[in-house]
């Protein structure tokens, strides 16, 4: 038997201690069960080992043989303070077992509302299904608990209007946003050019309804990306603003019918490409681009993120190639969510973690397991942005070829690096001023798109 699950079956705190000291591996699974210490500490309900193991690198989301995290154990034995403990030190709140049952779905079978608060304050996912196709709200045995778990259900989701449409429309019957105007007429659907592949599919140049337009197409889509897909349909289809792409139609073939049309999402065609590629050719030439330009790419993507953050729609991957170049050289913001669709679900995009951005993207909080981030994840995405177009390079660019030889988690997420800053040849004070507010490590600094818009509006 290992000593330390020993020291802790003791209530040996003292050699607990002593262990850690000489720097035993506080990951060291159980051979029978595959639990490690921490499995064992929040079993026994030891606080203080908790968070010793915590401190000393314990990973709060490894999973025994049956897939049950320390969280899920927590949960079980209806102990809200040590589940907020492994909450506040990155346990992940939608982590599933082997049944696809998620911490959320054990609290609702207790019937514990103060835990099932708890995890929906820390953005656990009340429309998560288990292996039986059920969500934590099915599971509800009393009105009361249901009624309660919609209740925070509407807070939880209040940040996503299209969130909120589709679960209105699941639970109450009702209709709030129409989208039949935007369903595909395949009839009028032309496809002219192939374009590229990306992660969640290939997209074509094709035409519509006389009009020149983006076809992403997307293969058949597991049962939770289905549900994503329809989330982010609505939410594309409700924004209405001149730097965001706008979406025109979509369809749906889950069956995959040879005689209809694939799942896709129709968007109005950006003809210069994405400011990413324009950077990359820019820097090949040894050419910059002029500080009115940057001035005025940084007003256009600011603009289009205060409209975002005004609908309370959260970006999570803003990048220089999701953002599209017109004619007139503006700026349109694309795919606020799309990269989560898959082309090949057993392949790991080591770019994505977390379904919630970019890795050299990342804001702080996101990269140290963070689970209740706010709109200011968009902030910071906004200054790397800033620094991207000023430098026309992917920022941690050398560290980007080998990330797993390069602690970029550690680095940018607890230890504050950050890209050199421009000087004031490169860009005006105010812009270099901006990228610094915008990237700092607390989110509460960095200021808001409505005061970014009023700083830029004065150059």
């Amino acid at each position: 038997m290992d000593e330390f699950f020993e020291a802790i079956w003791r209530n040996d705190n003292l050699a607990i201690k002593k262990l850690l000291d000489e720097g035993y591996d506080v990951n060291t699974k159980n051979e029978m069960d595959g639990k490690t210490p921490l499995h064992i500490a929040v079993q026994e309900g030891k606080n203080e080992v908790i968070k010793m193991l915590l401190e000393k690198g314990a990973n709060p989301n490894e999973c025994d043989v049956y897939g049950a995290t320390p969280l899920k154990i927590a949960v079980t034995n209806s102990s809200r303070n040590i589940t907020e403990i492994l909450l506040q030190n990155g346990a992940d709140v939608d982590l599933a077992d082997e049944n696809l049952e998620t911490p959320l779905h054990v609290a609702v079978i207790s019937s514990n509302n103060r835990i099932i608060k708890l995890l929906l304050e820390f953005g656990a996912n009340p429309l998560l299904r288990d292996s039986y196709d059920e969500k934590a709200i099915d599971l509800a045995e009393n009105d009361s608990v249901r009624k309660f778990i919609e209740i925070y259900t509407l807070e939880f989701i209040d940040y996503s209007p299209s969130l909120y449409f589709r679960f209105v429309n699941e639970y109450k019957n009702e209709t709030l946003q129409n989208l039949t105007d935007f369903a595909l007429d395949s009839a009028k659907l032309k496809e002219i050019s192939f374009i590229k592949s990306g992660a969640f599919g290939d997209v074509w140049k094709g035409e519509y309804n006389g009009k020149v337009v983006a076809i992403k197409k997307f293969p058949k889509l597991q049962q939770q990306n289905l549900e994503l897909f329809h989330r982010e349909v609505a939410l594309l289809c409700k924004s209405n603003h001149p730097n965001i792409v706008q979406t025109i139609a979509f369809n749906i073939n889950q069956d995959q019918d040879p005689d209809k049309y694939p799942t896709c999402i129709v968007l109005e065609y950006v003809p210069k490409g994405n400011l990413f590629d324009r950077l990359k050719k820019l820097k090949k030439k040894k050419l910059k681009l002029k500080k009115s330009t940057i001035v005025n790419y940084a007003k256009d993507i600011a603009e289009g993120m205060k409209y975002l953050h005004s609908m309370n729609i959260i970006h999570r991957d803003l990048k220089s190639s999701n953002l599209l170049i017109t004619e007139d050289n503006r700026i349109k913001i694309t795919d606020f969510g799309l990269a989560r669709f898959k082309s090949n679900e057993d392949q790991i995009d080591q770019e994505m973690s977390l379904n919630v951005g970019t890795f050299n993207w990342m804001a702080p909080e996101i990269l140290r397991g963070e689970a209740n981030y706010s709109s200011k994840v968009d902030v910071y995405n906004y200054g790397l942005v800033l620094w991207e177009i000023v430098f026309r390079e992917v920022p941690y660019k050398a560290h980007l070829i080998s990330i797993q030889n390069y602690d970029l988690r550690n680095e940018v997420g607890f230890k504050r690096v950050r890209p050199d800053l421009p000087t004031t040849e490169q860009a005006p004070q105010e812009i270099i001023d901006l990228i610094q507010r915008c990237w700092d490590h607390d989110p509460d600094v960095r200021p808001a798109f409505d005061e970014v818009c009023d700083i830029l509006a004065k150059l």
